[in-house]
């Protein structure tokens, strides 16, 4: 599991600086409207793959949200394309797609704060005796 990370990107150069008090699961921020995984953010999948193989037993929940700008049907088939989109990396990267759970909740039960930060994709790695929650904390 990482820690929550201050992402900044300057002058060409992706800065990423995690505090030592906050720990959440890697997440992805999406453009508006869209489903595409920008480069910047593959980083997170490459830390779930990281942490899937070194595990056993173990799968992959993906929790897609998006923000509330637009009708809640539309905003629930975005989230969904999100989390496919984000699955499909993961498998491309070898995780099995018998391993991974994708949740969308669209703007509903959404994590963060400003609308970009609320058009997230969420990665965990869980034991394959847990159930998927949105409740589930570090290391957990």
């Amino acid at each position: 599991m990482i820690r929550r990370a201050s992402i900044m990107w300057a002058a060409g150069i992706l800065a990423i600086a995690a505090p030592a008090d906050a720990c959440v699961p890697p997440s992805i921020q999406f453009r508006l409207g869209s489903a595409r995984i920008d480069a910047p953010q593959m980083w997170a999948i490459d830390d779930i793959v990281i942490s899937f193989r070194a595990r056993r037993d173990v799968r992959v929940v993906v929790t897609a949200y998006t923000d509330a700008l637009g009708p809640a049907d539309a905003n629930l088939r975005l989230a969904r394309r999100r989390g496919e989109a984000v699955k499909a990396a993961l498998v491309r990267r070898g995780v099995p797609d018998d391993a991974i759970d994708v949740i969308a909740h669209g703007e509903r039960h959404a994590q963060g704060g400003t609308a970009a930060e609320l058009r997230s994709v969420w990665l965990e790695v869980v034991p394959n005796s847990a159930r998927p929650r949105q409740d589930q904390g570090c290391g957990g």
